[in-house]
């Protein structure tokens, strides 16, 4: 629901209410647990410091990233959802008609950033018919010089990982003047671990990382990246003052310390995507992420039978994949009922 489409704010801040009447949201890859019950009571215990400056809790929440993936504080860039640190660093890093490189498909605000910041857009194909596979040769036949580009593991929305290999090839290969951009938004997710690490290694690979997946703040918008030492002085220049809120920030900080929680998200989506490429009837390919992406004999068909059934799923149409559906992993009961749907929804295709 939307607050502009006439509906009341009394009526639309009653939340359990907007809840009750809403379809199966299994479209936008968020966390069916919904946020830590951690990340709840901190919020509405710093709630009355709303008329401070995020100062301090973004520093807070810098140092405990910092700490826990083994940096420096000046190398963790927050910003409002991975969507802020992108436009960081297309603010920062392209001049004018400076293009990316980017998968396709792919995530489609890489593109939208960099025209937004007077930058064009260039693709590398991930196809079909070779499974989606991402290597280094594909990456690099696309490569022309441009000065960012984005690599997605788990790639979003086919949900394959790319190698640790296949990402020090690209850095290696491609000039020190281009930052590899490595997006983990789905990592939490993946058997494969970060790629953290190469951060240390490499100074022209950053790691891109968000609160809204598998720690459920989506809502929220907290992202960060990793960035190599040397950039970050030059990223300290342009990035923007307090561009996340405290209550974001202190969210993120007891999130950030709910294991649990984390846990056992991450092993709901596990166990969900392996249920549903058992017995969902159609091709499925192997997903490392909350997400299963589904071949469909109709895209547009079968997402509009299942919004009529009160099921939401991305349409493959918007991904340029007009026979596949992208389905969040929900929670077990609603994984079941939504294969049962989509099941009976793929058979009266035949």
């Amino acid at each position: 629901m939307d607050p502009g489409d006439g509906i009341d704010v009394d009526d639309y801040l009653a939340i359990d209410a907007v809840e009750a009447t809403e379809p199966l949201q299994l479209r936008y890859n968020e966390n069916p647990l919904g946020p830590s019950p951690a990340a709840i009571e901190a919020v509405r215990t710093y709630s009355t410091r709303m008329h401070r400056y995020p100062g301090d809790p973004i520093r807070a929440l810098s140092q405990a990233l910092a700490d826990t993936w083994d940096v420096d504080r000046n190398q963790i860039l927050l910003g409002p959802g991975a969507v802020g640190v992108i436009d960081t660093f297309s603010r920062a890093i392209l001049d004018q008609d400076d293009r990316i490189l980017r998968p396709d498909p792919g995530f489609g605000y890489f593109a939208r950033s960099s025209q937004a910041h007077r930058g064009g857009d260039s693709t590398y194909r991930l196809r079909k018919a070779e499974g989606f596979e991402l290597d280094a040769e594909t990456v690099l036949d696309a490569y022309d010089d441009q000065p960012l580009l984005y690599i997605n593991t788990p790639h979003n929305p086919t949900g394959a990982t790319v190698s640790h290999e296949t990402i020090e090839t690209v850095a290696t290969e491609t000039s020190d003047e281009t930052l590899v951009v490595v997006d983990e938004a789905y990592g939490p997710f993946s058997t494969q671990p970060s790629a953290v690490d190469l951060v240390g290694q490499y100074e022209n690979i950053a790691i891109l990382r968000t609160f809204s997946k598998s720690d459920g703040l989506a809502g929220m918008r907290v992202g960060y990246a990793i960035i190599p030492s040397g950039l970050a002085e030059r990223h300290a220049e342009i990035r923007t003052a307090f561009s996340v809120s405290a209550l974001s920030c202190v969210a993120a900080l007891a999130a950030l310390s709910d294991t649990e929680h984390r846990e056992r998200s991450i092993s709901i989506a596990r166990e969900g995507r392996t249920y549903m490429h058992e017995h969902i009837d159609a091709p499925t390919w192997p997903s490392d992420g909350n997400f299963v992406l589904v071949e469909v004999p109709d895209a547009t068909y079968v997402s509009d039978e299942l919004e009529a059934s009160g099921i939401m799923v991305r349409s493959g149409d918007v991904m340029g994949l007009p026979s596949m559906i992208r389905v969040t992993v929900g929670t077990p009961e609603q994984t079941r009922y939504v294969v049962d749907e989509l099941n009976r929804v793929i058979a009266s295709c035949a």
